[in-house]
């Protein structure tokens, strides 16, 4: 199917075990306008253990009852994949179908103009190579002095958007990716500052301290020169970060407040819009780990090699 055929592109959402948080997810992107016309794809994987088997079924109940999109397909996967290989694979699934995709996980709650973002930006963008992701969420920055809509190299991952031109199953040989950085770009990675924590995400998936998929995605859009656009003001909460999620530990580190009207314009120049860059290097500075997190991290990794 050509990328701009439809002006409501798919949904794939990506769920496990958490029943209260999809159903959150669900409310908050049914309310969404639009939402009517917008095919959902739900892909939900299977239980790990036994332990788990009562939550999964609960969740796939939840999801078999969505109601408030143009279709509903659900994919119950017999074994547990794991979120990056079925999130990868869903993804897949859905672009061959479609050519586009708006990528959700089971644990973010987007603003009712959501929808309305990404799909003006899969149709504004559509045929700009350099952007290749669309992001929902925003850090919860200054927003004074910027534009509704701006370029940057940060890619986040909850709540966003891509094509299939841009898309490339994520090499999740952390070592090959490693070895393609030079000096330079690896700080840049960094976003060029303190407190950013993506060269580590590598290392650490490279030691086998961590299993994401993420940082591989953000790596592939770096490596290829591209950029993300992102709102001033984010339109996703992710509620996940109270315990609950694989890789995600109790924080309110993270929460934004949600931008609750439409954004108008979402064109904008095509560069890295540097008072952006520097509002989210800002705040990893502020958030920067201390002293000792680092030292424990860096005899982590030691210990692991």
């Amino acid at each position: 199917m050509n990328e701009s055929s439809t002006a409501s592109a798919p949904i794939a959402l990506f769920v496990h075990r958490r029943p209260s948080h999809t159903q959150q997810t669900l409310q908050a992107l049914a309310r969404n306008e639009g939402a009517h016309l917008s095919p959902l794809y739900v892909f939900a994987d299977g239980a790990r253990s036994s332990e788990e088997a009562a939550a999964v079924a609960e969740t796939r109940e939840v999801v078999r009852h969505a109601e408030g999109f143009a279709s509903v397909h659900v994919t119950e996967r017999s074994v547990n994949m794991g979120l990056a290989q079925s999130l990868i694979e869903g993804i897949d699934d859905v672009l061959r179908r479609h050519g586009r995709v708006i990528v959700i996980e089971d644990d973010i709650v987007t603003a009712p103009y959501f929808l309305r973002f990404v799909n003006a930006c899969l149709e504004h963008y559509a045929e700009q190579p350099k952007v290749m992701h669309i992001s929902g969420y925003n850090l919860p920055i200054r927003a004074q002095g910027l534009p509704e809509v701006a370029l940057t190299r940060w890619a986040g991952s909850w709540g966003w958007a891509t094509w299939s031109r841009a898309w490339k199953r994520p090499d999740r040989d952390a070592r090959a990716i490693m070895a393609r950085f030079t000096r330079e770009q690896r700080a840049q990675f960094d976003l060029d500052c303190q407190g950013t924590d993506f060269w580590y995400q590598l290392e650490a998936n490279r030691d086998g301290l961590m299993r994401t998929w993420a940082v591989f995605w953000y790596a592939h859009v770096f490596l290829s020169g591209g950029l993300c656009a992102i709102p001033r003001t984010s339109l996703v909460r992710n509620i996940g970060h109270d315990g609950s999620g694989v890789h995600s530990k109790a924080t309110h580190r993270y929460d934004s407040a949600l931008q609750q009207e439409p954004v108008l314009d979402v064109s904008t120049e095509l560069f890295e819009n540097p008072l952006m860059l520097a509002r989210i290097q800002a705040y990893y500075r502020a958030h920067r780990p201390s002293r000792w997190r680092m030292l424990a991290r860096k005899a982590n990794r030691w210990l692991h090699r």
